[in-house]
């Protein structure tokens, strides 16, 4: 099954503002270049953008987003943090380009987020008030009630890891859909329906995710959802977040959001 022909117009969108972002001057720009641009499937993003209905309105709160979540994952995968050697089929950044850069390089996508969301704002004519809730929005998500809390969750071998899930993996998902929302100027109802497909979207990305790593996630002794309470129960949580997606999908006329639940559920 392939991606909604909208997913993949998107995608190229964003590959397109992220490549010409990109500069190799510096040692530290390459190791930047080396971590976005390296054929994610920028999922987030493109949420954020089809919740917006406005490519130019939205786009650099898209790539913001993008942003904070591979900072995020240079971060995560330090050996303080989950020790990760390797990241989408290559070499992590840290086992790459060393720790120290690592940190730096992390610190750098966070910072430029934040400039990209406040240099929109200021570039706005008139009212910007729904820019500036989309942005508080998304820094929350990303944030120590949102995915940081996450993090430090997973640090501290947290027991229950329907709630890592929602902290970690989920808050930049209804970051991305809510903020889009928003910057659509949609209705509180509407917004609340983005903030819930975020929601139970982000929690069949990481469950089916875990679902496919199970064998070696066991073999590491890491603590997931599905080494935790087996391969039934994580199949039957599934299930119940597809239909929850699925109900808010409905409401949708494209068939795009319907599209990525299915693949993502396949992929599990």
């Amino acid at each position: 099954m392939e991606f909604h022909p909208l997913y993949y117009k998107l995608k190229e969108k964003i590959d397109r503002e992220i490549r010409a972002m990109e500069t190799e001057d510096t040692p530290l720009r390459k190791i930047l270049h080396y971590a976005v641009d390296d054929g994610g499937k920028r999922i987030r993003p493109v949420l954020l953008l089809f919740f917006a209905k406005d490519d130019e309105k939205a786009m650099d709160f898209a790539l913001a987003l993008e942003m904070i979540h591979n900072y995020s994952l240079i971060h995560d995968d330090l050996p303080c943090m989950d020790d990760d050697d390797y990241r989408r089929g290559k070499a992590s950044v840290h086992k790459q380009f060393g720790e120290a850069m690592a940190v730096l390089s992390g610190d750098a996508l966070l910072n430029k987020a934040y400039e990209l969301i406040f240099r929109n704002i200021l570039q706005t004519k008139g009212e910007n008030k729904d820019k500036v809730r989309a942005g508080e929005l998304i820094s929350r998500c990303a944030g120590i009630d949102g995915m940081i809390h996450g993090q430090e969750l997973d640090i501290n071998e947290n027991n229950h890891p329907i709630e890592m899930i929602y902290y970690k993996t989920c808050n930049l998902f209804i970051g991305a859909c809510g903020a889009g929302a928003i910057l659509q100027g949609a209705s509180e109802e509407e917004i609340k329906d983005a903030l819930d497909f975020g929601k139970y979207y982000g929690y069949l990305f990481q469950l089916t995710d875990d679902l496919e790593d199970f064998e070696d996630d066991q073999k590491a002794g890491k603590k997931t959802f599905v080494t935790m309470k087996g391969k039934e129960s994580t199949t039957e949580m599934i299930a119940l977040f597809q239909e929850k997606a699925m109900e808010i999908a409905e409401k949708e006329d494209t068939g795009f959001l319907k599209n990525l639940i299915q693949i993502t559920v396949d992929r599990g």
